[in-house]
């Protein structure tokens, strides 16, 4: 909903929701105030009516008393006329002479004086009876067994009795009758007037509630004694009447109801009188009553209508005064939201001092802001362009970085491969060396044996000449198998050598971690150095030994020169071969250590290969990074250009 229809909803809401408000309070109160005002006119006018009826009956009261004291009544009633043995016939109290002619001069000359009386009369003790006016009377009529008599007998003072039907004239009598008494205060008769309800019927439909309101005159026991609107129903009982108005009626002794008689709705106001015990019944249409409030509901409704044509254009007036600005703003924001827009406008209120001015001068400061905001945005994507190509350019250089790096560490696990190789192909090498060095203490301890018994013999052979020929040619035996050992320990020294000489080239190769394995070849070359030219040394000797021992074995004393001589050399020999088998151990120390470093740096080969390897897998991951980078940097560039596209349509 818009601003201007709310505005336009509100002051009409303010409007018409208090109007109905009071509709609806002043309509029930109009109407409550009618139903009150029926109320209040309906009981003054029956209360007017009943006093009326008071009056008349107190008027009629006194004629009553007035007769019943007058000398003509009160005096010598003897010889009266009575009808309670008669045939019935034309009564002539006129004509009749004496007391009773004076009494009927009386009535006459009383009614002619007092209009509305329907009857006169006067009945004695002894059954005399006088009315006025003459007529006719019914067989055996006795006053003395009449209601009026028995009733008048049974009270003292004026009374009056219930209506009834009185058939001959066809007319409801209401009588109101006294004792008379003598000058003694002797009960000696009874004096009534009677007053026909047609009088009063008359006086009644005479008298109007309003335009369409009537009356309804009832007894205490329900006998309806006037009906203004329908005559029929007199002097019948409400109750009897099959109507449902008339027995609503009759069930309501005292305050309001509402009825339906003939198709239209009446309210009614029951009274029941304390003088007389009667109801009046109070009849007013439902319309009439509610007439004046009907008037003054339309009344209202004309007047709240014209001020709602008033306020609705007041609230299109004030509607457009407030929303025109608001659509000035409104306007502005479509045109610079449109795409196109021109943020250097400004708007120009229409008013100077409310919030529609403050409105404006806010949207002013806020498409300022913008324009300021467009032009920062602009200069950062440009900004934002240029970076994204320089990580773009980046990318790739570290990409061509990257796969240089990855070829490589390929390049280095490969030589770490071959060199694990070759470790492990060195550390076998070292094992055999060192079985080798153990077989040469083996064989040199056999050797230093062997030269011990040559010693021996030779010792044998010093002090046994006679066994010269056989000791020479064992001698000559061991000289060969001497020679075979040296030869094997030659053997043995150039086989270390070499191993000495892989060493150092593979410890070179290593590097940093070959060092001190270089250190220890060096001397194991060393030692086979000696230890070659010690065998040589041996090796000549044997070979002297054997052509000395060959050319003079005829000569005893040579020989034994020479036998000593060789014992001397056998001893040297001996500690030769000690220092041999020192030599062979210390290798074997050596190369055991060589092959525990070799093992030690094949494990650290592998565990710098496996890191190569991450290094490459991780390379490759970065790789992948980086041209994503490169994309995502790529696309960074094209929304930069597309935004700096975008707030370059705004005029700044």
């Amino acid at each position: 909903m818009k601003i201007r229809s709310k505005i336009q909803l509100s002051i009409l809401s303010a409007l018409v929701i208090p109007a109905l408000i009071i509709s609806i309070v002043l309509s029930s109160k109009l109407k409550e105030e009618a139903h009150k005002q029926f109320v209040d006119v309906s009981s003054r006018e029956i209360r007017q009516i009943e006093n009326g009826i008071a009056i008349l009956f107190k008027d009629i009261e006194d004629n009553v008393r007035f007769l019943a004291n007058h000398p003509v009544a009160t005096g010598n009633s003897a010889g009266m006329t009575s009808y309670a043995d008669g045939a019935g016939g034309a009564m002539t109290p006129s004509r009749n002479g004496g007391n009773e002619a004076q009494m009927y001069q009386l009535f006459d000359m009383f009614a002619k004086s007092h209009e509305g009386l329907a009857y006169i009369y006067y009945a004695n003790q002894d059954g005399g009876y006088v009315q006025w006016p003459e007529g006719s009377i019914s067989a055996n009529y006795d006053p003395r067994t009449r209601p009026f008599y028995q009733h008048a007998m049974d009270n003292d003072g004026i009374t009056r009795t219930s209506a009834y039907f009185y058939a001959t004239d066809n007319a409801t009598i209401i009588s109101t009758v006294t004792q008379v008494k003598d000058p003694n205060g002797n009960k000696i008769g009874v004096q009534g007037m009677d007053m026909s309800l047609k009088g009063l019927t008359e006086y009644i439909k005479q008298i109007r509630l309003g335009e369409t309101g009537f009356l309804m005159l009832a007894e205490s026991d329900g006998t309806l004694l006037v009906d203004s609107r329908r005559p029929d129903n007199n002097f019948k009982k409400l109750s009897d009447i099959q109507e449902s108005a008339y027995q609503q009626l009759a069930k309501l002794d005292q305050g309001q109801t509402s009825v339906e008689l003939d198709g239209k709705m009446y309210r009614v106001n029951v009274i029941t009188s304390s003088k007389f015990g009667w109801k009046f019944i109070g009849l007013v249409t439902m319309d009439e009553i509610l007439s004046t409030a009907h008037f003054l509901i339309y009344l209202m409704l004309v007047i709240e209508a014209i001020m709602l044509v008033i306020f609705i254009a007041l609230s299109f007036w004030v509607s457009n005064l407030i929303t025109r600005p608001i659509d000035d703003v409104k306007d502005m924001l479509k045109e610079v939201a449109s795409g196109d827009g021109d943020l250097t406008c400004h708007i120009v209120s229409r008013s100077k001092n409310d919030e529609t001015a403050e409105l404006a001068s806010a949207f002013n400061l806020f498409v300022g802001k913008i324009r300021e905001l467009i032009i920062q945005v602009v200069d950062n994507a440009k900004h934002v362009t240029i970076m994204a190509n320089e990580v773009a350019s980046a990318s790739d250089n570290l990409s061509v970085v990257t796969g240089e790096q990855n070829s490589q560490s390929q390049s280095i696990a490969a030589a770490l491969n071959e060199i694990s190789l070759t470790s492990g192909q060195i550390a076998q090498t070292i094992s055999g060396a060192d079985e080798l060095s153990k077989q040469s203490k083996l064989e040199v301890d056999e050797g230093s044996g062997v030269i011990s018994d040559v010693i021996k013999r030779m010792s044998r052979v010093a002090t046994d000449m006679g066994g010269l020929t056989s000791t020479l040619e064992d001698l000559n035996k061991s000289s060969d198998e001497i020679n075979e050992i040296i030869s094997l320990i030659t053997d043995i020294a150039n086989m270390t050598n070499l191993l000495a000489l892989n060493a150092a080239i593979e410890s070179a190769r290593a590097g940093e971690a070959g060092r001190g394995f270089a250190v220890v070849a060096d001397e194991v070359r060393t030692l086979s150095v000696r230890t070659s030219k010690a065998a040589t040394q041996v090796s000549e000797l044997i070979k002297a030994l054997q052509l000395q021992s060959n050319a003079s074995c005829g000569q005893i004393e040579t020989l034994n020169q020479e036998i000593n001589a060789s014992v001397e050399h056998g001893a040297q020999s001996l500690q030769i071969l000690e220092k041999i088998t020192l030599s062979s151990e210390k290798i074997s120390q050596e190369t055991a250590h060589v092959a525990h470093s070799m093992g030690e740096e094949s494990n650290a080969i592998e565990e710098i290969n496996q890191n190569i390897q991450n290094m490459a897998l991780a390379i490759n991951e970065s790789t992948e990074d980086i041209a994503r980078l490169k994309s995502v940097s790529q696309q960074l560039g094209k929304q930069a250009e597309e935004l700096q596209s975008s707030v370059g349509r705004f005029k700044t």
